[in-house]
Order: C-alpha cells, then structure tokens, then sequence
C-alpha cells in the first residue's frame, strides 16, 4: 500500500512524502484522495476500499493522532462505490 501511495503522489520513497505532510506542504487528505483517485481506475472497489482502510493507521502511527482526523478522513478521499453483483444469470430454457 505505501508504494501505491508513495507513486500516487509522485515521490520515489515514503520519507520525502512525510517530510511535506509536516512542513504543511500535503495533507494527509490530499495524499489519501489521490492514492484512492489512482487506484480507482485500476483495481477493484473492494481492494481500494481495502487499502483506504490501511491509512488511517499508517499516519496516525506516524504522524501521530493529533495530526489525523477521522471525521475529516471520512469525508475525504471517497469511498469507492460497492458493485452489486446480482450473480450468475440463469436460463430458463428446457431443454430436454
């Protein structure tokens, strides 16, 4: 998950990606909404929904709790919408 967010926002590794969210340079939000943004258009909405879910965790572990609002996080990025999958499509053909 982090290279996908480290590519998302353009970086090579994770540290310089940090050190702008701590100079105030990037949000977290910023950061998260583009990672969802990309993964969006390349991966199922159950494995970006996934890795959404990876980063609270992820900053509030390492930016600390105070610089990490739930409540904004679930505002921003979106969540990937849920497929409903109606199932397997049967005829009612006899054939016999």
């Amino acid at each position: 998950m982090v290279s996908f967010l480290v590519k998302a926002n353009g970086y090579e590794t994770i540290e310089p990606l940090l050190a702008d969210i701590k100079a105030d340079k990037l949000t977290v939000y910023s950061a998260s909404k583009r990672l969802v943004d990309s993964m969006i258009r390349t991966h199922s909405p159950a494995t970006v929904y996934g890795y959404r879910s990876m980063l609270p965790g992820l900053f509030q572990s390492v930016l600390g709790e105070e610089n990490f609002r739930t409540t904004v996080f679930d505002r921003l990025p979106r969540k990937p919408q849920e497929h409903s999958n109606p199932g397997r499509v049967t005829s009612n053909v006899d054939n016999g």
